[in-house]
């Protein structure tokens, strides 16, 4: 088995667009590991949030992951894999103006299948550990409903 390990210990910005990492090949995720350490951001100022994506066998959330607006809804993050952990101290935001985002964690749907299908299919993480003072926030920062 070959094991592939990627550290994000940088500064990712994308404005509104997409940050999308896999660790490997879809077919081939057994024994990759992600672990985000720095700051990825895909947060817009007149736009929605963008989409950040980090598919591994492994997904250790230690840093801040941002699909912000601060005049629009907030976007979507999915951490997928067999076992993620959010890590005391980490952020994990989708918070908007008018409309809160959508934060997915442990649900391993493919771009072409929706969430809720994968939830139905059982297509989910194995162990989703979220450690105190982890932050996970998907709010409506000014008027709108949260997110989910």
């Amino acid at each position: 088995m070959r094991k592939v390990f990627k550290e994000l210990g940088f500064l990712g910005k994308a404005g509104s667009g997409q940050v999308i990492i896999a660790a490997n090949a879809a077919q081939d995720l057994m024994g990759s590991v992600i672990k985000n350490t720095g700051t990825v951001s895909a947060s817009g100022i007149s736009t929605a949030g963008g989409k950040i994506s980090l598919t591994a066998d492994s997904v250790e959330q230690s840093g801040v992951l941002e699909a912000n607006s601060t005049q629009s809804a907030g976007g979507n993050i999915a951490l997928k894999g067999n076992t993620i952990t959010l890590v005391s101290g980490s952020k994990t935001t989708a918070n908007g103006a008018k409309a809160g985002g959508t934060i997915n964690i442990g649900v391993n749907n493919s771009a072409a299948q929706t969430a809720a299908d994968a939830i139905q299919n059982n297509q989910l993480a194995r162990t989703v550990s979220i450690q105190n003072n982890a932050i996970v926030d998907a709010s409506a920062t000014v008027n709108g409903d949260g997110g989910s």
